[in-house]
C-alpha cells in the first residue's frame, strides 16, 4: 500500500505545518457519550432539526471545478481536498457574475489550491457532472457540479484554511477507498476521469518495492532544515 502524505496549512494558509491532518480512520474515536451533529451533505454542514410543520424551500445552484492529477513514477495521482467532517472532494465553487463554468472552475481552483492557470493543462473533451442535495437552515439545496480535467506538475498545494483542512495526492484505487460508499457521485466522476486517462494511467516504470515512498518537503524550521512530514497509510 502506498503511503499518502497530508499537510495542514499554517495560519497564513501557505504550505503545511509539522503535523498531518489525519484521515477519518486514524482519528481518535468520538467519546461514546457525546453525539456529534450528523451532516446531511459533504463538508460537515450539520443536520437541521425541522418540525413536520416546517416546509423547506427548494434552491438549485451550480458549481464548477477540476479533477486535478499529476504523473508520478507509480502512476497518476489525483488531488483530493480534505474538510473536517470526513469529507474529501475536488476543488470547486460557485459562479460569480459574468462567469461561465470554465472561468469559475479556474478561479475556484486557484483560490482553493493556489494552482494558477499557467500551472494547469486543461484536457479538452472531458466534462463530467455530479448532483447531490442537502439541507441547510430552512432550505433544501440541489447542487449540480460541473467538473473538468486538468494536469499539473506542481505537487505543492496552498489550500485556503477557511475552505479545507488538508489535502493529499492519491493513486486511483486509494482515492476510491477513501471516498467509500458515501460519495458515490464523486467516485463516479473520478472513474470517468481515470477511464479518460487510461492509456496514461500506467506507471512510467514499475515501482521499485525497495524504494522509499514519495515525500513532500515541509517549510523550513529553525535548526531542523527541511524535515519530511509524518506519513499516513491510506
Amino acid at each position: 500500500m502506498h503511503q499518502q502524505h497530508y499537510r495542514r496549512p499554517n495560519r497564513s494558509g501557505q504550505g503545511g505545518g509539522p503535523h498531518a491532518v489525519p484521515p477519518p480512520h486514524l482519528r481518535p474515536p468520538v467519546h461514546p457519550h457525546i453525539q456529534a451533529a450528523r451532516p446531511t451533505r459533504p463538508g460537515g454542514v450539520p443536520s437541521v432539526v425541522v418540525s413536520a410543520k416546517t416546509r423547506l424551500k427548494d434552491k438549485k445552484q451550480t458549481v464548477a471545478g477540476f479533477v486535478v492529477f499529476r504523473r508520478t513514477e507509480d502512476g497518476l495521482k489525483y488531488l483530493m481536498l480534505y474538510r473536517r467532517g470526513n469529507y474529501w472532494n475536488f476543488p470547486k465553487g460557485h459562479f460569480e457574475a459574468g462567469e461561465d463554468s470554465m472561468a469559475t472552475a479556474l478561479r475556484e481552483t486557484e483560490e482553493e489550491t493556489g494552482l494558477k492557470r499557467n500551472e494547469l493543462r486543461v484536457l479538452p473533451g472531458f466534462r463530467a457532472q455530479e448532483q447531490f442535495s442537502f439541507e441547510a437552515a430552512d432550505e433544501r439545496i440541489h447542487d449540480t457540479v460541473i467538473l473538468y480535467l486538468a494536469e499539473t506538475k506542481e505537487p505543492n498545494i496552498r489550500i485556503a484554511p477557511r475552505e479545507h483542512s488538508g489535502f493529499a495526492w492519491f493513486l486511483y484505487e486509494d482515492a476510491l477507498r477513501i471516498l467509500g460508499k458515501k460519495y458515490a457521485g464523486t467516485k463516479r466522476v473520478l472513474k470517468q476521469a481515470n477511464d479518460f486517462l487510461r492509456p496514461a494511467a500506467r506507471p512510467a516504470r514499475q515501482p521499485n518495492r525497495s524504494s522509499r515512498p514519495e515525500r513532500r518537503p515541509w517549510p523550513n524550521r529553525p535548526g531542523h532544515g527541511r524535515p519530511h512530514p509524518p506519513s499516513l497509510r491510506a
